[in-house]
């Protein structure tokens, strides 16, 4: 449930000389090597490495559909037992998108990323603790959020993004409800709220 840039490019030109009296313009373009012709990127893949820190392992990649955004998906381990007595595992996967405020997607700038998603996991040792009850059972719902982030994109196509935004969620769980005195019954409960998100991304362009 938890729920998520970068540009330059240099083009050298080799400037060599020949026995005739051609112009130097000419002679420039004629002797430029083939790898410093620019190749447009179009493919930006990402890895979220601070989500580990809440036991979700993933990633997205997205294409470019314009010049300045670009559309995707993303996909996530959820493999959670740390804080607060809780466990789960489970996954989620969902779409993203990016729009380059500069309206270049694959140079330095700020990005506007919404993303929607869908998420389904297990809670095996209680998911959190409210009014005395421990949730635990099957899990599954919907998120949408959205982010602002700065990315950083260097010649050898390595990126950085960092930034925030929130998340909105739905999750609804259908499975035993065990309360502190360890009464069981079936029930279905929806949870709802915001979380907030933080970008700090590591990727490649290509």
């Amino acid at each position: 449930m938890k729920n998520h840039f970068i540009s330059t490019s240099l083009a050298g030109l080799l400037l060599a000389s020949t026995g005739n009296a051609a112009p130097a313009k000419n002679v420039s373009q004629a002797a430029e090597p083939a790898d410093t012709v620019e190749v447009p990127r179009k493919v930006h893949v990402e890895l979220h490495p601070l989500s580990a820190i809440v036991g979700t392992y993933g990633g997205q990649v997205r294409f470019a559909v314009s010049e300045g955004a670009t559309l995707g998906f993303s996909a996530a381990r959820i493999d959670y037992e740390r804080f607060f007595d809780e466990a789960y595992t489970g996954y989620s996967a969902g779409l993203e998108a990016a729009f380059a405020l500069n309206g270049s997607s694959f140079t330095n700038g700020w990005a506007f990323r919404p993303t929607l998603g869908y998420v389904s996991y297990e809670a095996t040792d209680g998911f959190f603790v409210m009014d005395s009850n421990r949730y635990v059972g099957n899990f599954h719902g919907l998120y949408a959020g959205a982010s602002m982030a700065y990315q950083w994109i260097y010649q050898n196509g390595m990126t950085i993004a960092l930034g925030g935004g929130a998340t909105i969620y739905s999750i609804r769980r259908k499975q035993d409800l065990a309360d502190s005195h360890g009464s069981v019954r079936n029930t279905s409960l929806l949870f709802s709220g915001v979380n907030p998100m933080v970008v700090g991304n590591i990727g490649i362009v290509f």
